[in-house]
């Protein structure tokens, strides 16, 4: 696929004004898309409009057509660098480097490789479980807990801009979308990106911001290995063999899925092996029970 896009730049000139690099990057996105579709029965890849909500992202592996310092990033094709709000300190050399456009915001996710820090000797009082749940967020074995998020609000404002993109949106006979005209449409699409956005980061803030209180204070944490993805199944089944109570696994699922059990998961994984600690996830057979 780089042999034919070497002969598309001679034929589309648009594609000259772009990097080389990052054509390569998404061409090798686009292969191990195809390739997960006939392997791990995913999706087939689709073409994607500019109004469809989304993210867009542009990948720069190391090279030397882009550089950081203090202040500036200097992408490829651009004399000028732009200037970034950095919130940690960089550790190890730099590996990726990838642009994200997230509604009207854009960030810098730079990818360094850096090695783990020796694991300093670990405290027993500092070594505490962690029971992951829907009516508490988290309780660990020290007699502390954390409440879960109020989520009502945030669903609300997400749901009233694509209520009134739907009013200001035309269908066909079929049901279909019909292509957007009207200006006051166009300016409408970008509200829902930007109540989305809220909400995903209203969502994934709360587990981040227990994972830092726990990792402040615990050396080595024992949690669940709980698998989200298997839990929250439907329970609707097929005609012949219908389910049972599908509106109460429902509301289960959707509770389950607003606790955040994987970024908080994944994140205090992140906090404790900065600091050298660990984290150990267990089977959770039984482990929520008292005997």
């Amino acid at each position: 696929m780089s042999r034919d896009l070497t002969a598309l730049k001679k034929e589309e000139e648009w594609l000259k004004e772009l990097p080389s690099r990052t054509l390569q990057q998404t061409l090798i996105k686009l292969d191990r898309s195809i390739a997960a579709s006939f392997k791990e029965g995913a999706g087939f890849p689709r073409f994607r409009s500019g109004s469809e909500l989304g993210t867009d992202a542009v990948t720069l592996p190391n090279s030397p057509t882009w550089r950081l310092d203090r202040k500036r990033v200097y992408l490829p094709k651009m004399k000028e660098g732009i200037v970034y709000d950095k919130y940690r300190p960089f550790r190890g050399g730099p590996v990726q480097l990838e642009i994200v456009k997230e509604a009207k915001d854009w960030f810098a996710i730079v990818t360094r490789e850096a090695k783990d820090p020796d694991p300093p000797p670990v405290d027993p009082e500092k070594v505490v479980g962690l029971d992951l749940g829907v009516k508490r967020l988290g309780a660990t074995s020290d007699g502390k807990f954390k409440k879960p998020q109020d989520l009502t609000k945030a669903d609300a404002n997400k749901a009233r801009p694509r209520r009134e993109l739907e009013r200001r949106s035309r269908r066909t006979k079929d049901g279909k979308l019909k292509p957007a005209r009207s200006k006051r449409r166009a300016k409408t699409l970008k509200t829902p990106r930007k109540a989305s956005r809220r909400g995903e980061n209203k969502r994934k803030d709360y587990p981040r911001e227990y994972s830092r209180q726990l990792a402040d204070r615990i050396e080595r944490l024992g949690a669940e290995k709980l698998g989200t993805k298997r839990m929250t199944g439907a329970a609707s089944g097929t005609a012949e063999k219908p389910g049972k109570n599908v509106a109460r696994k429902r509301s289960l699922n959707r509770a389950v899925l607003a606790m955040g059990w994987a970024t908080l998961i994944a994140t205090l994984k992140n906090k404790l092996e900065m600091k050298g600690w660990e984290l150990i996830l267990v089977e959770p057979r039984f482990t929520s029970q008292i005997r």
